[in-house]
């Protein structure tokens, strides 16, 4: 089974042809996901995207999106 899948993460993204779970990022306290971000590798335009970045309300304005 597929490491997102079995962390409940089943959702239409992860379906995408694009979608490389290397590209994925998650930031952790303790035992807690405090953000996440995905990236897409468009490899015959030789450009990498951001699909998405969050960060659970507690630890936004921290900088955590940048690091």
């Amino acid at each position: 089974m597929a490491e997102w899948v079995r962390l409940g993460l089943d959702i239409g993204r992860f379906d995408d042809a694009t979608f490389d779970p290397r590209g994925v990022v998650i930031a952790r306290l303790a035992d807690k996901w405090a953000g996440m971000s995905a990236t897409s590798l468009g490899a015959d335009q030789g450009v990498a995207f951001s699909d998405m970045t969050g960060v659970l309300r507690p630890y936004r304005g921290g900088g955590l999106s940048l690091a």
